[in-house]
C-alpha cells in the first residue's frame, strides 16, 4: 500500500431487495467510485463491503467482503447479490436492524488495512519506526432505510478495541481513522443522520425511495 490509496467500504442493509440494490449500484455505487477514481488520479481505488442484518440473526454481520478491485464486485452486484447478503432478510420490523454492528465491522475493515501495513513496515525495516506517511483515504457509504434497533454497544465486533463503541463515541473513531462517512438511505434514520452531522465537516445525505 502507498500514500493516497482509496478504500471504499460499502455498509448495506440486508433488507434491500436484489433488484433494488442492482439499481443502486448503477446509480449511486458506481458514480461513487468514478467520482473517487477522478478525485484521486493514480491512486489505487479497492472497494469492500459489509452487510448486516436483524439483531437475532447470529452473527448479525451476514457478509464481509475484504478490499479489492471495484470490478470484483460489481457483477456480484447485478447477478449475485444474496452471495453478499442482500435481499436476504427482511427490515426488522419495530426491533431494527443492527446498523451499529455494520458500522463496526466496517470500522474493523478499515483497521485491518492499517495493521496489515503496519505488520509489512515491521518485517521489512524491523528497526526503523513505523510512519504514518502510508495512511489510506477511507470512504464509508451506507446504504439503507431500515430503523436501527436499541442495542447500545456491539456484540460480535472481532476487535476489544471497539467492545464500547456507541453512537455517541462512532463520530470519534470515524475522525481518528479520517473516514469519511457518506449516507444513501430511504428513511431518515435519527442515528444515522446525527452520526453524519457530527462526523462529517459539511453534511448532505442522499435519500432515494427504494
Amino acid at each position: 500500500m502507498t500514500s493516497g490509496d482509496v478504500k471504499l467500504c460499502i455498509v448495506c442493509d440486508s433488507a434491500i431487495s436484489a433488484n433494488i440494490f442492482a439499481t443502486l449500484a448503477m446509480q449511486v455505487i458506481q458514480p461513487m467510485v468514478l467520482r473517487l477514481q477522478d478525485k484521486h488520479v493514480g491512486s489505487k481505488l479497492t472497494v469492500g463491503i459489509v452487510t448486516y442484518t436483524t439483531p437475532t440473526t447470529r452473527p448479525a454481520i451476514v457478509a464481509r467482503r475484504a478490499f479489492t478491485q471495484a470490478g470484483a464486485l460489481f457483477p456480484l452486484f447485478r447477478d449475485a447479490p444474496h452471495s453478499i447478503g442482500i435481499g436476504t432478510s427482511g427490515s426488522g420490523g419495530p426491533i431494527g436492524m443492527a446498523v451499529l454492528e455494520g458500522l463496526v465491522a466496517a470500522i474493523e475493515m478499515c483497521d485491518d488495512v492499517l495493521e496489515a501495513a503496519s505488520r509489512r513496515q515491521r518485517a521489512s525495516h524491523p528497526s526503523i519506526p513505523a510512519q504514518s506517511s502510508s495512511t489510506p483515504i477511507f470512504h464509508l457509504l451506507l446504504i439503507g432505510g431500515s430503523r436501527s434497533d436499541a442495542a447500545r454497544r456491539p456484540f460480535y465486533n472481532r476487535s476489544t478495541l471497539l467492545d464500547d463503541t456507541t453512537w455517541d463515541t462512532l463520530p470519534d473513531e470515524l475522525k481518528k481513522r479520517n473516514i469519511n462517512l457518506s449516507l444513501c438511505l430511504s428513511n431518515q434514520i435519527k442515528e444515522l443522520v446525527t452520526l453524519h452531522t457530527k462526523a462529517n465537516r459539511s453534511s448532505s445525505i442522499r435519500t432515494l425511495r427504494f
